[in-house]
């Protein structure tokens, strides 16, 4: 089975859209792997994008905060609640925990902060290039805040990052926003959907893919991991570790490429 990043990984960084990697997502169905989402994105923006993809299966949020199974495929496992058609099992802190600690972190460092939960609509499209309902969707925030540093300096980011840690929280790096969460992050959430696959089958291989330093603890919890280029051509060098397979292309061709070096590692047997 394979995970995914979704931004920038799955969809392209500049238009959102998966071009060669919805063919490569077909190839997985038709080949019965299962390609499970890992995104910062909200329960609100996965639930609209699955039904764009035409996706039927697990998916996790912010950053690892919550875990989402189909009800119609799995039944209950321990831990996990009823929630809508879903299973669902929280992982993060929750977002109005977040919010007072990056705020106290913020005045502490003398940083300016601006949140994305926070942020007028037309600020989020803007920054991320949104349309505007998704922009609206994105603002949905549960286990995660994305944020943005006016007065980024490396000084000001240790600072916020060592405050933020004494609160026992984390900050990390996707694509366009720094990220504070708790309790949780990518890996963590990928290694409970791992356990519950190999409960289906012990024999299971993994993959994963992702372009950005908060996807590293998915990437290195698997058997596979690959990572593709950034817009400018660029790795995230935060997310580069011993055994990564880095792929030529960008964003979605990257995708399309891992998942063909995928099967190809398959198909000898690996």
């Amino acid at each position: 089975m394979l995970f995914t990043d979704v931004d920038g990984t799955l969809l392209s960084a500049d238009t959102y859209e998966p071009g060669p990697a919805l063919a490569a997502m077909k190839t997985c169905r038709d080949d019965n792997i299962p390609v499970i989402l890992v995104s910062s994105k909200t329960r609100a923006e996965m639930v609209s994008l699955r039904t764009r993809l035409d996706h039927g299966d697990p998916f996790i949020t912010e950053n690892g905060g919550a875990i989402y199974l189909p009800q119609e495929d799995w039944q209950k496992p321990p831990g996990f609640c009823e929630d809508g058609p879903f299973w669902s099992l929280a992982m993060g802190t929750p977002h109005r925990t977040l919010l007072p600690v990056l705020q106290r972190a913020a005045a502490r460092c003398g940083a300016r902060v601006h949140g994305l939960s926070s942020m007028p609509v037309a600020e989020v499209i803007r920054c991320t290039g949104l349309a505007e309902q998704q922009a609206r969707l994105a603002r949905m925030r549960e286990y995660d805040e994305p944020f943005l540093v006016e007065n980024e300096e490396p000084r000001l980011l240790r600072c916020l990052e060592r405050t933020v840690a004494e609160a026992g929280l984390t900050l990390t790096r996707g694509g366009r926003f720094h990220h504070i969460l708790g309790g949780c992050d990518k890996g963590g959430a990928v290694a409970r959907v791992m356990t519950l696959y190999r409960q289906r089958r012990a024999d299971t291989i993994f993959a994963a893919v992702g372009d950005a330093r908060n996807d590293l603890t998915m990437l290195r919890a698997v058997d596979f991991p690959f990572l593709v280029r950034r817009p400018d051509g660029s790795y995230d060098g935060a997310a580069c570790f011993k055994g990564v397979v880095c792929t030529d292309g960008v964003g979605p061709e990257g995708f399309a490429q891992a998942v063909r070096l995928f099967a190809d590692a398959l198909d000898r047997g690996a």
